[in-house]
């Protein structure tokens, strides 16, 4: 009978959790207090009455504490049980057994000593697996505790960005409070259920060895990925787990492994990856091919059209060559000099500017660390081109070309492609004869014997072009603005753009040639051009030298029928700029001889004209002045030029005859 008493109340403390013991105590303690006031006795008097009493509450606590320890003992070493361990077990139940006899005296608490000893012992042989007390057990919950928040955070981590967003109250050592984690009654995690969260992942890195109490883990409808790799550690050998249903892991695409339900990773799983990796190389290898092939193709298009464009080029070269589009004539080949010019201009660019005649502008040019050019650009129309044929053409540039005079700018060459052509001349620094007149500065530095040498070194270079020249050479644009001054105020006569060679069948020419107050007046009527259209020309340039501006209304006079009586004084027509009274005895007489052979030079009449020849010798033989330079009149002049040269071509006609 008292056999089957322990037997049930040993059944009775069993599969009680920590909770339900810590009420019990607390009752045990509750009933305690209310018997010890015993309504205002004294304790000496009470001792004897109560001593049942208290015995059976305190024996009662103890008792309860014992059972308590015993279960918690007993649930720890079970995991892990051996024989020595069984021994102590069947022992420590016999002892507690007998706490629960009822009926003990207090001599029991000398024997409840022994038994504490013994409890200690039969909890410490288990080392890391049982306490000595419940508090180290409490001390090992929490040490695996925080190995099971760690096993399944590492875990975490592997999951991408999104999933570790929806598991963001995973954190801290305490897996309980974790999204999806039931634990048991001793804090260790028991069941996990992530089931159609959207995870997505793989498992290589949970470590189930680390939650050894857990018995349900489901991961259903999620996009877990990749094979149920055999590190995951040992699992759970209980029937839960083992037996859990194939929803606990289904829908999760890509998932491979030795499980019920799911495809093996070395059969489907492989074929489907060797299938894709199969397609890739044939897309890679048609991709190549016909990047190869569209390669190949272009390349041939891309040497059809250049040897196309090469053929049309030298087609077009041939064409220009045969129409005067393109010729150059030089030292060297023409089309490379052109394209020196063109580079060395950077496309006539507005920096290279150096003036503007009456046929183009004129740019510089420097081909070299060594030679400075002045390019002439000026627009070529077959209209204008009175050329009958190439040779004729040549003839005449070759002629231009080998004009050697100290007081003519070297010409070059010449380069006609397409529409425009360019005249490449001798680079003279301070410009033209024009830009020095309309500058009062330069003006004034251009004292009256620079003047006198320029209109002589003019009057030279016209009397070797018309005289000298086998054929004689014609300017036909002879202006202030085509002689050009170096740096010691040497004239040189350029911009022969319109020039000819004077042949006996040159009346065929009917374009009227020049520039504006500079022409001669004949040309308005006979077209034809002569070496007197130069001497009216020189005539012109010879008074704005030393008028230090266009003569204007004294030409205009001196071609008239009708001339004016009005005396003018010659120092009244002279540049102001320069006074006068600056003037010395040679200088005068050198302006006096300027001023007369200039109006000589302006008659209507061409036959009336002096020879450039003429001209030029009379400058080298000035005559003494009879009367003061204040007191000589520009009608005295004309006369003088009457009665001169008037019987000088009176001579002239019958020795020509």
């Amino acid at each position: 009978m008292a056999t089957e008493d322990v037997k049930v109340k040993i059944d009775r403390f069993e599969g009680k959790d920590f909770g339900f013991w810590k009420m019990q105590i607390k009752d045990y303690l509750y009933q305690m207090k209310l018997h010890l006031p015993l309504s205002g006795k004294k304790l000496e008097t009470m001792k004897q009455a109560n001593w049942e009493l208290l015995d059976r509450r305190v024996m009662g606590v103890i008792r309860l504490t014992l059972a308590v320890a015993f279960n918690i003992v007993k649930e720890k070493i079970t995991a892990n049980l051996n024989y020595l361990t069984s021994l102590k077990l069947t022992i420590l139940q016999i002892m507690a057994s007998f706490l629960l006899l009822p009926n003990q005296s207090p001599l029991s608490f000398s024997f409840l000593f022994f038994f504490s000893l013994f409890l200690v012992g039969a909890t410490s042989f288990h080392g890391a697996g049982a306490s000595a007390s419940p508090i180290s057990v409490f001390a090992t919950n929490a040490t695996e505790n925080k190995d099971e928040a760690e096993a399944l955070l590492n875990w975490k981590s592997t999951l991408d960005n999104r999933s570790q967003s929806l598991l963001s109250s995973w954190n801290g050592n305490n897996p309980c409070r974790f999204t999806g984690v039931a634990c048991n009654d001793h804090g260790a995690i028991a069941h996990v259920n992530l089931f159609s969260l959207g995870l997505r992942g793989t498992l290589d890195g949970l470590d189930f060895s680390r939650i050894t109490s857990v018995v349900s883990f489901k991961l259903g409808n999620n996009s877990i990925y990749g094979s149920i790799p055999s590190s995951i550690g040992p699992l759970p050998n209980v029937k839960a787990f083992s037996e859990a249903p194939f929803e606990a892991i289904q829908h999760n695409k890509g998932l491979c492994g030795n499980v019920v339900g799911l495809p093996k990773c070395n059969s489907t799983g492989s074929k489907k990856h060797n299938r894709h990796f199969g397609v890739r190389i044939w897309v890679i290898l048609i991709l190549s091919f016909l990047g190869f092939l569209l390669f190949c193709c272009s390349l041939i298009v891309l040497v059809l059209v250049n040897r196309h464009r090469r053929r049309n080029m030298r087609r077009e070269n041939n064409e220009q060559a045969n129409d005067l589009d393109f010729m150059g004539i030089w030292r060297y080949d023409g089309k490379v000099f052109y394209d020196r010019i063109i580079e060395a201009t950077e496309g006539f660019d507005a920096k290279y500017y150096v003036g503007e005649g009456a046929y183009g502008v004129v740019y510089k040019a420097e081909i070299s660390k060594s030679q400075m050019v002045a390019v002439k650009r000026a627009s070529l129309s077959r209209e204008d081109s009175e050329v009958s044929d190439l040779i004729a053409f040549e003839r005449e540039i070759r002629a231009l070309t080998n004009i050697r005079h100290r007081n003519i700018v070297k010409f070059y060459g010449f380069c006609s492609h397409a529409k425009s052509y360019f005249l490449v001349y001798e680079y003279i620094e301070r410009g033209s004869l024009r830009a020095t007149l309309n500058d009062n500065e330069r003006a004034a530095e251009f004292r009256w014997d620079k003047r006198v040498n320029v209109i002589r070194g003019v009057a030279d270079a016209l009397s070797y072009m018309h005289h000298e020249c086998s054929p004689p050479l014609i300017h036909r644009d002879l202006t202030s603005n085509n002689i050009l001054l170096n740096y010691d105020y040497e004239a040189r006569v350029s911009d022969f753009g319109t020039a000819r060679l004077l042949r006996p069948d040159s009346s065929n020419w009917t374009t009227i040639a020049g520039t504006i107050g500079y022409i001669a007046p004949e040309l308005a009527y006979s077209p034809i051009p002569s070496e007197k259209c130069d001497v009216y020309s020189f005539g012109v340039v010879a008074l704005e030298t030393i008028m230090g501006k266009h003569p204007g209304d004294h030409v205009s006079r001196e071609c008239s029928s009708t001339q004016s009586k009005s005396p003018m004084l010659l120092k009244d027509v002279l540049d102001q700029r320069l006074l006068s009274s600056s003037l010395r005895l040679q200088n005068a007489q050198d302006v006096v001889s300027i001023a007369k052979l200039a109006l000589a030079c302006l008659q209507a009449d061409p036959h009336l004209r002096p020879t450039m020849r003429q001209v030029s010798r009379e400058l080298c033989t000035p005559v003494p002045l009879d009367v003061p330079l204040s007191a000589i009149s520009l009608e005295q002049l004309r006369d003088l030029n009457v009665r001169k040269f008037g019987a000088l071509m009176e001579d002239a006609e019958p020795a020509s005859q």
